[in-house]
């Protein structure tokens, strides 16, 4: 049997929240008043839930907090994750019934996997990790051995004044950014950076963030402010839409200065609630992507 949603779309993405420590008190998401909400289980216990969870089309295992690089013992946790593989039937797109049907896994070795719950002739397990990156710098080569593949760094700034205002830590923007780096540097890829866009706060950051992506070849993913715990106060005129973004993107289409921006909008594949894409021709800048969870509805094949 393999994971399906009622809409007979295939669940093979897998996200596990290790903690929900953080070290960082950002607007959006912490008063700044309240500590951990919930406590942490067990590694075991993950990994027991992940290794059952496999064995029914899981691929992609995503780790997240809170904060997950604070929690002791991650690594282990990232390396014991690698030893588990996907068995050796696949999800394709739903059936015309609404159903999810099972192909074989490519065999490397040749001939067809013997399926068995333990996938050892499946594909490797596609590990990822979502942080601020303040502690990324020196976990970044130990969690590629343990069998981390990507990263995902949220980064809500590229001024290191306005960064410190958002996270409340006055000393985050250097490290998270020796973090990105050194992700780059031992081979994590791709290196994905998220901006949560707040009219007030960093709307003027979309030109900036695509100068960074440009200049520290990462995958930059701006995505509406949303509603998210503590009683966080949402309202509409702090979102930053996806049309405003595409708008101050496509404006510097005719600005010749050295930090000619031209095709931020060159290529927009489709319109989608997350990821939205937008691919620039040139290969110096290689994706933006654009998460629009309240002002486009169309979910046909999405997972999230």
């Amino acid at each position: 049997m393999l994971l399906s949603d009622k809409f007979g779309r295939p669940i093979t993405d897998l996200r596990i929240s290790i903690t929900d420590r953080c070290n960082y008190k950002c607007i959006y998401c912490r008063t700044g008043n309240e500590g951990p909400l919930y406590g942490d289980l067990p590694f075991a216990d993950y990994l027991r839930m992940a290794r059952v969870l496999i064995g029914l089309g899981i691929r992609k295992v995503r780790i997240t907090g809170g904060e997950p690089l604070l929690r002791k013992g991650v690594i282990e946790f990232v390396r014991e994750l690698a030893k588990l593989r996907p068995r050796g039937l696949k999800p394709s797109f739903a059936s015309g019934d609404g159903t999810a049907e099972a192909v074989p896994f490519p065999n490397p070795k040749g001939g067809v996997p013997n399926g068995d719950d333990s996938g050892c002739d499946g594909e490797a397990l596609d590990i990822a990790i979502t942080t601020n990156g303040h502690l990324l710098a020196e976990l970044a080569q130990p969690l590629k051995h343990a069998g981390l593949r990507r990263v995902t760094v949220s980064m809500d700034a590229v001024d290191p004044d306005r960064f410190a205002r958002i996270t409340r830590v006055s000393n985050g923007f250097d490290n998270v950014l020796a973090g990105i780096r050194a992700s780059r540097r031992v081979g994590l890829w791709p290196v994905k950076v998220n901006c949560v866009l707040m009219r007030g706060f960093n709307e003027d950051q979309i030109i900036p963030f695509g100068m960074f992506a440009r200049d520290e070849g990462v995958v930059v993913r701006f995505i509406e402010f949303m509603p998210l715990e503590e009683d966080r106060v949402w309202a509409p005129e702090t979102v930053v839409t996806l049309d405003e973004i595409l708008h101050r993107m496509s404006g510097r289409r005719h600005r010749r200065d050295r930090y000619h921006c031209a095709g931020f909008t060159s290529f927009l594949r489709t319109l989608q609630p997350h990821p939205h894409y937008v691919r620039r021709e040139d290969s110096y800048l290689s994706f933006f992507r654009l998460g629009s969870r309240f002002a486009r509805i169309n979910a046909s094949w999405c997972v999230r």
